[in-house]
């Protein structure tokens, strides 16, 4: 049962790499501000959207005033209630520390709503019957449902290419070849118990017994 002990030292080994690996793209996805800027341009396009400018008009600096304005909706929709004022000392001014952002990296529909209120579209909303009101956000709400579903399958298959990268940069950086590390572990009983009690620390005594009972 050497072999099992091995395939189960490998697992073990590959599931450590692979909780580094995903902490190495969840950094990168910090210091980039990935999510933060893909709800700011979801809420762009969304803004386009309620000015019945289309998903598809301006999307460059200088594009003038509709893309301004889109580009001030999401600011505001994005920004945390808590953080309205702005500290010149603030560590989430620095683009290094994105992790203090002060904008929201994903949102439900009542935090959407919330913030709406806060906003011209929010205004201009108000400013209607109750019965029209009612009506403009369930449209509001489902538009924020449609975009928000189409930008997280696009931030998905972006971080699936992420992962590869950082997957494929670790391996190439730390020289990691998985079929000499098993045929290692396979042919060193020693390697495998160093391995496993590295893992969790178990008795790999039990171990060596629980497979031997399991095969007689």
């Amino acid at each position: 049962m050497s072999w099992l002990l091995a395939l189960l030292a490998f697992a073990g080994v590959m599931a450590v790499l692979a909780t580094v690996v995903s902490a190495l793209v969840e950094l990168v996805h910090k210091l980039g501000g990935f999510r933060p800027s893909g709800l700011e341009e979801m809420f762009r396009a969304l803004h386009m959207a309620f000015t019945h400018a289309g998903p598809g008009a301006p999307s460059s600096r200088t594009s003038g005033e509709p893309w301004r304005a889109a580009a001030d909706f999401a600011r505001l929709m994005a920004r945390r209630p808590s953080h309205r004022g702005v500290r010149l000392l603030s560590p989430r001014r620095l683009p290094i520390l994105r992790v203090f952002s002060d904008r929201f990296e994903r949102m439900t529909a009542l935090q959407f709503v919330e913030q709406l209120a806060h906003t011209d579209v929010g205004e201009q909303m108000a400013a209607q019957s109750r019965a029209e009101l009612r009506r403009s956000l369930h449209h509001a709400a489902y538009q924020f449902e449609r975009y928000g579903q189409a930008q997280s399958d696009y931030f998905r298959r972006r971080a699936k290419v992420i992962s590869a990268l950082v997957a494929f940069g670790f391996v190439l950086v730390g020289n990691i070849n998985g079929w000499t590390l098993y045929t290692h572990l396979a042919s060193s009983s020693e390697a495998t118990q160093a391995t496993l009690r590295f893992l969790d620390g178990a008795d790999v005594e039990d171990k060596v017994h629980y497979f031997q009972n399991v095969g007689a």
